[in-house]
This record gives C-alpha cells, structure tokens and sequence, in this order.
C-alpha cells in the first residue's frame, strides 16, 4: 500500500480590543491527512522571466522616480542570467533581485521603500551592479528618494531578503557557505552601509 501521510498545524488567531487594549489569544492543533499519492506540492511561482521592475501594484510615485532613473539608458535592473547560478535559487519573482522592504528602512517614517540591484549598461565588467533604494516620503504623492548603497562593485553572487524588519543582502559563494549583512541607514551621514 502507497500512503503518505502529510502534516500541518491549523492557527487560529482571535484580536480582542478594548479601551486601547488589545490582546491576542492563539491556539494551534496538529491535522494529519493520509492520501494515496500524495505529492509534496511547491507554492506557486512566477518564473524569472515575469521579474519586473517596479510591478503594477506599486505606487505612481515609484513607477515616475523609477522611470526618471532609467530614462537615459545608462541603468537597468539586473537580470537572472546575469546572477551565479546559487544566487539564482534565491531570485523569484517575490524577491532577491528587488524586494519591497515593506518597513522603513531610512528611518524617515515612509513606509514605501524598494531595494534594487541594477547594472550600469556602460560597463562590461563585473563591477557593473549597484544597490539603490527608492524611499517613499510619509506623505502620499511626494516625490521617491534615490539612495546608493552599493555602487559599482560585483554583485553577481547575491541576493536580497527581509529578516526581522532587516534588509538582508546575502553573497553566496561557489563552495556553498554564504555570508549576509544588514542594510543600515546612518542619518548623521545620509547614507547607507551593510554591514
């Protein structure tokens, strides 16, 4: 007999508010289901090819900046193919080549913030690639900022991601160990480091 078994848990979440109060009361129960021929099945994903910059959900704001930042032709957003093929397991369509960072990463109380890593269409070499962030003022309709993080330098071999309210740019190397660091904004200095 053929059986898988498969296994998840089930949460159930209530929010209680009250007089500026809130609590939160959870519970998790463990299900199992036993099917013939079942198969573990992947979340869905757009492939590379429909990776685009900036998506049509993003605001207006973001689509003019971003449109202004390419108009001469010297930048464009880095492609798949142009990533090693480690780098490449970590790039979807949900993030590495840029990702909404979905926290205020500058401190400025914007919450519309986008990492992207581009490549200067002037240059040959592997330092062609840069990190930019496009911040999104607190008030709606105001112009993007424009923000390097890293400009010029070979990032062939990274990624993006969020962890705990963290930009994290990650460089995997070809003996599979990897090394990440944070996205930091220094405000005295206006600008950015990762470290």
């Amino acid at each position: 007999m053929n059986k898988t078994a498969v296994y998840g848990y089930v949460v159930l979440s209530l929010t209680i508010s009250s007089c500026g109060a809130s609590a939160i009361f959870s519970t998790s129960s463990a299900i199992s289901t036993t099917n013939k021929n079942v198969q573990a099945r992947q979340p869905d994903k757009a492939t590379l090819n429909d990776i685009r910059f900036p998506q049509d959900n993003y605001p207006k704001e973001l689509k003019a900046a971003w449109d202004h930042f390419i108009a001469d032709g010297t930048y464009r957003i880095a492609q798949p193919d142009e990533f090693t093929e480690l780098a490449r397991k970590h790039i979807d369509a949900y993030g590495g080549i840029y990702l909404r960072v979905l926290f205020d990463v500058n401190h400025d109380r914007g919450y519309d913030d986008f990492a992207v890593i581009v490549v200067n269409t002037a240059k040959a070499d592997d330092r062609r690639f840069s990190l930019v962030i496009f911040s999104g003022p607190k008030e709606k309709g105001h112009e993007f900022n424009l923000s390097w993080v890293l400009h010029d330098q070979d990032l062939s071999r990274i990624a993006l991601s969020r962890a705990s309210a963290r930009l994290v740019v990650t460089e995997y190397h070809d003996d599979g160990t990897q090394e990440s660091c944070f996205v930091h904004w220094h405000v005295n200095q206006k600008r950015y480091t990762c470290d």
